[in-house]
């Protein structure tokens, strides 16, 4: 995964790739150890200290459960870096080149309507209709 090419691998980057990749489920330290292949201590202390920076919430029960932080950014982006990722080694042909839309209008047009030309291969195109 690409959280382990660029930060190596270790116990907590492993942790959050298990937390990444079950991003709507709540997981038990005895499910994250497992998953990760490191100790429940070695999970204990990496989610003490990832829940006291906020980048995961806390479920508690008989037995404590965790996910990511849904409204913590950190954890928006960790997830992002890693679909963008998957979503890269499963179709090398994916296509990152989106068009941005350019909304500038000159405004001494003002009687006149604008429209907008889009295709599927070109940035859109703003036409003035007369």
């Amino acid at each position: 995964m690409l959280l382990t090419e660029i930060f190596g691998n270790n116990s907590r980057v492993r942790i959050l790739e298990e937390l990444i990749s079950k991003e709507e489920i709540y997981l038990t330290v005895d499910e994250i150890a497992r998953m990760a292949d490191v100790s429940k201590k070695t999970v204990y202390t990496h989610i003490a200290k990832l829940d006291q920076i906020g980048l995961v919430v806390k479920k508690e029960g008989k037995k404590d459960k965790y996910k990511l932080n849904d409204n913590d950014p950190r954890a928006i982006a960790l997830g992002i870096i890693e679909n963008e990722e998957f979503l890269r080694k499963d179709n090398e042909s994916f296509d990152y080149n989106i068009p941005t839309l350019d909304y500038s209008i000159d405004t001494t047009f003002f009687t006149e309507t604008l429209e907008v030309e889009i295709s599927s291969t070109d940035s859109p195109k703003f036409v003035y209709a007369r």
